[in-house]
């Protein structure tokens, strides 16, 4: 596994995993977590949550070279 900085084209792939822990959490806390249609995050809020963190911001995924498996 590697850990690096999540780049644009990692966003189909962090759809994925964050679609897994939105699941986890509305069957964990169903009258708190709704589904939302769409995309799991729209690539624009992924990025506005980076500009947030001001120079230190950014995504992190580990990788197994081929797909981004964890956020």
């Amino acid at each position: 596994m590697i850990v690096r900085g999540a780049a644009p084209y990692d966003y189909q792939q962090l759809c994925i995993v964050i679609a897994e822990i939105d699941q986890y959490h509305r069957e964990a806390l169903p009258h708190f977590f709704r589904r939302n249609p769409g995309e799991a995050r729209p690539l624009q809020w992924l990025w506005a949550i980076r500009r947030l963190g001001g120079a230190c911001g950014s995504h992190q995924v580990t990788s197994n070279e081929q797909r981004a498996m964890s956020y």
